[in-house]
Protein backbone atom coordinates (compact mmCIF):
# COMPACT_ATOMS: atom_id res chain seq x y z
CA UNK A 1 0.00 0.00 0.00
CA UNK A 2 0.85 3.22 -0.58
CA UNK A 3 1.52 6.37 1.80
CA UNK A 4 -1.13 8.04 0.30
CA UNK A 5 -3.56 4.85 0.73
CA UNK A 6 -2.52 4.42 4.45
CA UNK A 7 -3.00 8.39 5.07
CA UNK A 8 -6.68 8.30 3.64
CA UNK A 9 -7.54 4.80 5.28
CA UNK A 10 -6.26 6.74 8.89
CA UNK A 11 -8.54 9.84 7.91
CA UNK A 12 -11.15 7.67 7.19
CA UNK A 13 -11.03 5.92 10.63
CA UNK A 14 -10.26 9.08 12.40
CA UNK A 15 -13.46 10.38 11.00
CA UNK A 16 -15.39 7.45 11.89
CA UNK A 17 -14.57 8.06 15.19
CA UNK A 18 -15.86 11.30 15.71
CA UNK A 19 -19.41 10.86 13.40
CA UNK A 20 -19.77 8.13 16.22
CA UNK A 21 -18.42 10.25 19.11
CA UNK A 22 -20.84 13.44 17.96
CA UNK A 23 -23.54 10.90 16.73
CA UNK A 24 -23.68 11.86 13.26
CA UNK A 25 -24.57 9.26 10.65
CA UNK A 26 -21.81 8.12 8.25
CA UNK A 27 -24.43 7.76 5.34
CA UNK A 28 -26.69 11.27 6.00
CA UNK A 29 -25.39 14.92 5.05
CA UNK A 30 -24.17 17.37 7.73
CA UNK A 31 -25.31 21.01 7.07
CA UNK A 32 -22.94 24.11 7.40
CA UNK A 33 -22.89 24.21 11.16
CA UNK A 34 -22.75 20.69 11.42
CA UNK A 35 -19.75 19.83 8.86
CA UNK A 36 -17.57 22.72 10.79
CA UNK A 37 -18.21 21.05 14.32
CA UNK A 38 -17.26 17.95 12.69
CA UNK A 39 -13.83 19.27 11.49
CA UNK A 40 -13.49 21.45 14.42
CA UNK A 41 -13.70 18.06 16.61
CA UNK A 42 -11.15 15.97 13.88
CA UNK A 43 -8.71 18.75 14.22
CA UNK A 44 -8.46 19.43 17.61
CA UNK A 45 -7.93 15.09 18.26
CA UNK A 46 -5.35 15.34 15.78
CA UNK A 47 -3.49 17.93 17.02
CA UNK A 48 -3.71 17.05 21.06
CA UNK A 49 -3.20 13.24 19.90
CA UNK A 50 -6.18 12.53 21.31
CA UNK A 51 -8.27 9.03 21.44
CA UNK A 52 -11.68 10.81 20.34
CA UNK A 53 -13.27 7.53 20.90
CA UNK A 54 -12.97 7.65 24.88
CA UNK A 55 -14.55 10.57 25.15
CA UNK A 56 -18.41 11.71 25.37
CA UNK A 57 -20.23 13.70 23.03
CA UNK A 58 -20.01 16.48 25.44
CA UNK A 59 -16.18 16.00 25.91
CA UNK A 60 -15.28 16.62 22.64
CA UNK A 61 -17.55 19.45 21.77
CA UNK A 62 -16.39 20.97 25.09
CA UNK A 63 -12.16 20.23 23.71
CA UNK A 64 -12.86 21.65 20.14
CA UNK A 65 -14.21 25.08 21.92
CA UNK A 66 -11.40 25.43 24.46
CA UNK A 67 -8.48 24.47 21.89
CA UNK A 68 -9.83 26.87 19.19
CA UNK A 69 -9.27 29.68 21.97
CA UNK A 70 -6.17 28.14 23.41
CA UNK A 71 -4.08 27.29 19.81
CA UNK A 72 -2.27 30.02 18.83
CA UNK A 73 -2.65 29.38 14.96
CA UNK A 74 -6.13 28.47 15.11
CA UNK A 75 -7.05 31.04 12.99
CA UNK A 76 -4.27 29.65 9.85
CA UNK A 77 -6.28 26.15 10.61
CA UNK A 78 -9.54 28.12 9.75
CA UNK A 79 -8.55 29.48 7.03
CA UNK A 80 -7.08 26.28 5.56
CA UNK A 81 -10.13 24.67 6.11
CA UNK A 82 -11.92 27.20 4.42
CA UNK A 83 -9.45 26.68 1.48
CA UNK A 84 -9.98 22.67 1.56
CA UNK A 85 -13.46 23.45 1.49
CA UNK A 86 -13.62 25.70 -1.36
CA UNK A 87 -11.62 23.67 -3.18
CA UNK A 88 -13.19 20.02 -2.57
CA UNK A 89 -16.09 21.37 -2.01
CA UNK A 90 -17.21 24.35 -3.77
CA UNK A 91 -20.70 25.36 -3.70
CA UNK A 92 -21.95 23.08 -1.62
CA UNK A 93 -24.22 23.69 1.38
CA UNK A 94 -24.39 20.03 2.65
CA UNK A 95 -21.48 16.94 2.96
CA UNK A 96 -21.39 13.58 2.90
CA UNK A 97 -18.80 11.38 4.29
CA UNK A 98 -17.01 11.17 1.04
CA UNK A 99 -16.83 14.76 0.56
CA UNK A 100 -15.93 15.25 4.32
CA UNK A 101 -12.92 13.04 4.26
CA UNK A 102 -11.58 14.90 1.18
CA UNK A 103 -11.88 18.25 2.80
CA UNK A 104 -10.09 16.83 5.49
CA UNK A 105 -7.09 15.37 3.52
CA UNK A 106 -6.79 18.39 1.39
CA UNK A 107 -6.52 20.62 4.84
CA UNK A 108 -2.69 19.80 5.36
CA UNK A 109 -1.38 21.00 2.08
CA UNK A 110 -2.81 24.36 2.92
CA UNK A 111 -1.95 24.16 6.71
CA UNK A 112 1.92 23.70 5.92
CA UNK A 113 1.96 26.80 3.77
CA UNK A 114 0.06 29.17 6.31
CA UNK A 115 2.21 27.52 9.46
CA UNK A 116 5.30 28.08 7.47
CA UNK A 117 4.20 31.77 6.63
CA UNK A 118 3.20 32.45 10.46
CA UNK A 119 5.05 29.95 13.01
CA UNK A 120 7.99 29.22 11.25
CA UNK A 121 8.63 32.95 9.77
CA UNK A 122 7.41 33.87 13.38
CA UNK A 123 9.74 31.92 15.19
CA UNK A 124 12.53 33.04 12.98
CA UNK A 125 12.41 36.65 13.06
CA UNK A 126 12.73 36.41 16.89
CA UNK A 127 15.76 34.07 16.24
CA UNK A 128 16.99 36.14 14.05
CA UNK A 129 17.10 39.52 15.64
CA UNK A 130 18.96 37.81 19.09
CA UNK A 131 22.11 36.41 16.73
CA UNK A 132 25.00 37.58 18.66
CA UNK A 133 26.24 39.19 15.38
CA UNK A 134 24.06 39.43 12.35
CA UNK A 135 24.70 36.48 9.76
CA UNK A 136 26.75 34.35 12.77
CA UNK A 137 23.14 32.00 12.53
CA UNK A 138 23.50 31.34 15.96
CA UNK A 139 21.45 32.60 19.51
CA UNK A 140 23.25 32.05 23.01
CA UNK A 141 21.38 29.79 24.68
CA UNK A 142 20.76 31.99 27.36
CA UNK A 143 19.08 34.56 25.62
CA UNK A 144 17.04 31.92 23.41
CA UNK A 145 15.10 31.29 27.16
CA UNK A 146 15.47 34.90 28.09
CA UNK A 147 13.33 35.39 25.28
CA UNK A 148 10.68 33.54 26.81
CA UNK A 149 11.22 34.64 30.23
CA UNK A 150 10.88 37.82 29.49
CA UNK A 151 7.57 37.14 27.37
CA UNK A 152 8.72 38.33 24.09
CA UNK A 153 8.32 34.34 22.73
CA UNK A 154 6.50 31.42 23.86
CA UNK A 155 7.90 28.92 21.37
CA UNK A 156 10.69 28.00 22.84
CA UNK A 157 10.88 25.24 25.80
CA UNK A 158 13.38 22.70 24.39
CA UNK A 159 15.50 21.84 27.40
CA UNK A 160 19.16 21.82 27.31
CA UNK A 161 19.25 18.06 26.94
CA UNK A 162 17.08 17.93 24.14
CA UNK A 163 19.03 20.60 21.70
CA UNK A 164 22.05 19.07 22.39
CA UNK A 165 20.78 15.50 21.67
CA UNK A 166 18.79 16.58 18.42
CA UNK A 167 22.09 18.67 17.02
CA UNK A 168 20.70 21.91 17.69
CA UNK A 169 23.44 23.28 19.85
CA UNK A 170 26.71 25.03 18.40
CA UNK A 171 28.94 24.07 22.31
CA UNK A 172 32.13 25.06 20.77
CA UNK A 173 32.56 26.94 23.90
CA UNK A 174 31.37 24.74 26.03
CA UNK A 175 30.53 27.60 28.81
CA UNK A 176 28.90 29.56 26.28
CA UNK A 177 26.59 27.37 24.15
CA UNK A 178 24.39 28.29 20.93
CA UNK A 179 21.58 27.54 19.24
CA UNK A 180 22.07 26.76 16.00
CA UNK A 181 19.35 28.71 14.12
CA UNK A 182 18.82 26.61 11.04
CA UNK A 183 19.25 23.11 12.68
CA UNK A 184 16.42 24.51 15.36
CA UNK A 185 13.82 25.82 12.47
CA UNK A 186 14.67 23.07 10.00
CA UNK A 187 15.30 20.05 11.76
CA UNK A 188 12.67 20.61 14.53
CA UNK A 189 10.54 23.45 13.52
CA UNK A 190 7.89 23.11 16.55
CA UNK A 191 6.46 20.60 14.01
CA UNK A 192 3.19 19.82 14.23
CA UNK A 193 1.75 15.70 14.46
CA UNK A 194 -0.88 15.62 11.81
CA UNK A 195 -0.88 12.12 11.39
CA UNK A 196 0.71 8.40 12.00
CA UNK A 197 2.83 9.13 8.97
CA UNK A 198 4.34 12.48 8.59
CA UNK A 199 4.38 15.76 10.71
CA UNK A 200 4.28 19.42 9.13
CA UNK A 201 7.47 21.12 9.53
CA UNK A 202 8.86 24.53 8.61
CA UNK A 203 9.82 24.12 5.03
CA UNK A 204 13.39 24.05 4.56
CA UNK A 205 14.55 26.74 2.09
CA UNK A 206 18.56 24.96 1.52
CA UNK A 207 16.05 22.55 -0.57
CA UNK A 208 15.56 25.36 -3.28
CA UNK A 209 18.91 25.84 -3.38
CA UNK A 210 20.17 22.68 -3.94
CA UNK A 211 17.61 22.21 -6.91
CA UNK A 212 19.13 25.13 -7.84
CA UNK A 213 22.67 23.72 -7.65
CA UNK A 214 21.34 20.62 -9.22
CA UNK A 215 19.74 21.64 -12.62
CA UNK A 216 22.55 23.87 -13.23
CA UNK A 217 25.41 21.49 -12.55
CA UNK A 218 23.41 18.32 -13.58
CA UNK A 219 26.03 16.10 -12.05
CA UNK A 220 27.03 14.58 -8.67
CA UNK A 221 29.82 16.85 -8.44
CA UNK A 222 31.15 20.04 -9.38
CA UNK A 223 34.86 22.11 -9.62
CA UNK A 224 35.12 24.87 -6.96
CA UNK A 225 34.74 27.39 -9.45
CA UNK A 226 31.32 26.27 -11.01
CA UNK A 227 30.05 25.72 -7.19
CA UNK A 228 31.35 29.47 -6.26
CA UNK A 229 29.86 31.16 -9.54
CA UNK A 230 26.26 29.23 -8.77
CA UNK A 231 26.11 30.06 -4.91
CA UNK A 232 27.20 33.37 -5.60
CA UNK A 233 24.19 34.57 -6.97
CA UNK A 234 21.82 32.67 -5.61
CA UNK A 235 19.51 34.93 -3.20
CA UNK A 236 19.17 34.33 0.50
CA UNK A 237 17.75 36.21 3.84
CA UNK A 238 21.25 35.93 5.27
CA UNK A 239 23.62 36.48 2.51
CA UNK A 240 22.83 39.22 -0.84
CA UNK A 241 22.53 37.84 -4.22
CA UNK A 242 25.70 38.53 -6.60
CA UNK A 243 28.03 38.79 -3.02
CA UNK A 244 31.43 38.03 -3.26
CA UNK A 245 32.45 34.71 -0.94
CA UNK A 246 34.57 35.15 1.89
CA UNK A 247 38.04 33.97 1.45
CA UNK A 248 38.10 31.51 4.03
CA UNK A 249 34.94 29.90 2.74
CA UNK A 250 36.16 29.39 -0.81
CA UNK A 251 39.75 27.90 0.68
CA UNK A 252 37.46 25.34 2.27
CA UNK A 253 35.45 24.20 -0.94
CA UNK A 254 38.83 23.78 -2.77
CA UNK A 255 40.16 21.73 0.70
CA UNK A 256 37.11 19.70 -0.05
CA UNK A 257 38.05 18.93 -3.87
CA UNK A 258 41.53 18.76 -3.33
CA UNK A 259 40.87 15.32 -1.20
CA UNK A 260 38.42 14.14 -4.01
CA UNK A 261 40.58 14.65 -7.17
CA UNK A 262 39.79 18.35 -7.73
CA UNK A 263 35.50 18.29 -7.68
CA UNK A 264 33.46 19.10 -5.06
CA UNK A 265 30.40 15.69 -4.30
CA UNK A 266 27.36 17.37 -4.10
CA UNK A 267 25.55 15.58 -1.62
CA UNK A 268 28.18 14.73 1.05
CA UNK A 269 28.68 15.90 4.48
CA UNK A 270 31.11 18.23 3.60
CA UNK A 271 29.76 20.36 0.92
CA UNK A 272 26.69 20.04 3.19
CA UNK A 273 28.34 22.00 6.02
CA UNK A 274 30.21 24.59 3.57
CA UNK A 275 26.29 25.57 2.57
CA UNK A 276 25.51 25.97 6.46
CA UNK A 277 28.53 28.41 6.82
CA UNK A 278 27.66 30.13 3.41
CA UNK A 279 23.81 30.22 4.46
CA UNK A 280 24.22 30.11 8.17
CA UNK A 281 19.97 30.94 8.65
CA UNK A 282 19.36 28.25 5.35
CA UNK A 283 21.05 25.35 5.90
CA UNK A 284 21.84 22.82 8.53
CA UNK A 285 24.87 22.20 10.14
CA UNK A 286 25.04 18.33 9.09
CA UNK A 287 26.32 16.59 12.66
CA UNK A 288 28.65 13.70 11.80
CA UNK A 289 26.55 10.51 11.95
CA UNK A 290 25.94 9.01 15.24
CA UNK A 291 26.67 11.97 17.57
CA UNK A 292 23.15 13.67 17.38
CA UNK A 293 19.63 11.67 17.23
CA UNK A 294 16.27 13.48 16.39
CA UNK A 295 13.39 12.27 18.40
CA UNK A 296 9.62 13.15 18.84
CA UNK A 297 8.63 14.74 22.26
CA UNK A 298 6.92 11.67 23.06
CA UNK A 299 9.56 9.02 21.70
CA UNK A 300 12.10 11.59 24.25
CA UNK A 301 9.61 10.70 27.25
CA UNK A 302 8.95 7.18 26.45
CA UNK A 303 13.19 6.92 26.43
CA UNK A 304 13.77 9.12 29.19
CA UNK A 305 11.04 9.17 31.60
CA UNK A 306 11.27 13.36 31.49
CA UNK A 307 9.64 16.04 29.46
CA UNK A 308 11.97 17.24 26.70
CA UNK A 309 11.04 20.91 27.58
CA UNK A 310 11.93 23.79 30.26
CA UNK A 311 9.71 25.50 32.10
CA UNK A 312 9.91 29.09 32.99
CA UNK A 313 12.04 28.53 36.52
CA UNK A 314 14.36 26.18 34.72
CA UNK A 315 15.26 28.16 32.50
CA UNK A 316 15.78 31.09 34.93
CA UNK A 317 17.90 28.43 36.85
CA UNK A 318 19.87 27.27 33.90
CA UNK A 319 20.76 30.78 32.94
CA UNK A 320 22.05 31.49 36.54
CA UNK A 321 23.99 28.49 36.40
CA UNK A 322 25.64 29.96 33.01
CA UNK A 323 26.43 33.13 34.43
CA UNK A 324 28.16 31.70 37.67
CA UNK A 325 30.33 29.86 35.00
CA UNK A 326 31.25 32.53 33.50
CA UNK A 327 31.79 34.71 36.64
CA UNK A 328 34.65 32.07 37.50
CA UNK A 329 36.47 32.65 34.19
CA UNK A 330 35.48 30.07 32.23
CA UNK A 331 34.11 31.53 28.96
CA UNK A 332 35.92 31.69 25.56
CA UNK A 333 35.96 34.38 23.21
CA UNK A 334 33.44 32.39 21.00
CA UNK A 335 33.88 34.98 18.34
CA UNK A 336 37.14 34.68 17.34
CA UNK A 337 36.71 33.11 14.04
CA UNK A 338 33.84 35.33 13.69
CA UNK A 339 34.23 36.43 9.94
CA UNK A 340 33.14 33.49 8.79
CA UNK A 341 32.01 30.85 11.64
CA UNK A 342 34.23 28.40 11.01
CA UNK A 343 34.97 27.18 14.61
CA UNK A 344 32.54 23.89 14.27
CA UNK A 345 34.22 23.08 10.69
CA UNK A 346 34.96 19.08 10.71
CA UNK A 347 36.72 17.27 8.23
CA UNK A 348 34.88 14.10 8.50
CA UNK A 349 33.18 13.33 4.90
CA UNK A 350 30.20 11.26 4.43
CA UNK A 351 28.47 10.56 1.01
CA UNK A 352 24.71 10.43 1.72
CA UNK A 353 24.00 7.12 0.91
CA UNK A 354 25.50 5.78 4.22
CA UNK A 355 24.74 8.59 6.30
CA UNK A 356 22.00 8.05 9.16
CA UNK A 357 18.90 9.63 10.00
CA UNK A 358 18.84 12.44 7.40
CA UNK A 359 20.82 14.39 10.01
CA UNK A 360 23.37 15.86 7.53
CA UNK A 361 21.00 15.91 4.60
CA UNK A 362 20.02 19.00 2.51
CA UNK A 363 17.15 17.74 1.67
CA UNK A 364 14.90 17.67 4.41
CA UNK A 365 11.19 16.65 3.13
CA UNK A 366 8.16 19.45 4.27
CA UNK A 367 6.86 16.53 5.49
CA UNK A 368 8.43 13.71 7.60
Amino acid sequence: ETIETLVHIEAEERLNAVYAVLGKDTQGQLDDKAATLVTDVYLQSVFMGQNISELSRQQAENNAREFSWQFPYWPQVRQSVDEARQQYAPGLRSFDFPVMVRILEGIDEHLAHHLDESNCQEMKSILVQMQERSGSGRVKLQDFYKSVVDGRAWQFSDSVDYLRQSGMLDEYDASQPHLIIANYLYMHGDCLRVSSFYDLCCMNPCEGFMSHLERHIQAPHATPEEIVRIVSGLPASSVPANGTLAPALVKKLEDVARHNGGVVPLHGRLFAQWMHFVYPLECPYPHVSGTTKLMSNDEWYEERGAEPTFNESQMVQYMESLHVEVAGGDAQDWGRESDTHLAMWSDEEELMDIMADGHASLALPELV
